[in-house]
């Protein structure tokens, strides 16, 4: 159950996002004092939302579920797949690297390596399992040419 729990995506973001502010207020570690760096953390956040929000309209363009769980009727490989298996995941990582430079604490930057690390561990592994028992050769295809994270290649 508490594996299933770990599986759901936005959970896993808002809880990082808890982690985030949590440990900027209660452990800083070190403060960063630099409003330029402020904005390089709305950059990070808008690359971020202007990724998923791509990503979603793929998944409705296709039709297909977006429930990491659920059962794909259709392989996306374009718009943001074409150099992300995981684009929607790669914006949440994005959008906490964002908040972490806003926030300007380096204990924030605990939360998109959480997310990170929760991503490949329980969610990423799970869904590319169902990716290849519904595709197979042919999500192996894709595998072999778009990366998990970012770029071409396993």
């Amino acid at each position: 159950m508490l594996k299933r729990i770990f599986m759901v995506p936005p959970l896993i973001l808002l809880l990082s996002l808890l982690v985030a502010l949590i440990f900027s207020f209660y452990l800083p570690l070190y403060r960063i004092n630099n409003s330029v760096y402020q904005g390089f953390g709305y950059v990070f956040i808008l690359f971020g939302l202007i990724l998923d929000f791509w990503s979603l309209s793929e998944f409705r363009k296709a039709k297909t579920t977006i429930i990491p769980s659920g059962k794909p009727t259709f392989l996306i490989m374009s718009g943001p797949f074409a150099f992300s298996r995981n684009a929607i995941y790669l914006g949440y990582v994005l959008i906490l690297v964002g908040l972490a430079i806003i926030i300007q604490s380096l204990a924030a930057f605990i939360a998109p390596i959480l997310m990170f690390l929760a991503m490949n561990i329980y969610t990423i592994p799970e869904e590319e399992k169902i990716l290849f028992n519904e595709f197979g050769v042919e999500y192996n295809t894709y595998k072999e040419k778009v990366r998990r994270w970012f770029g071409a290649g396993k």
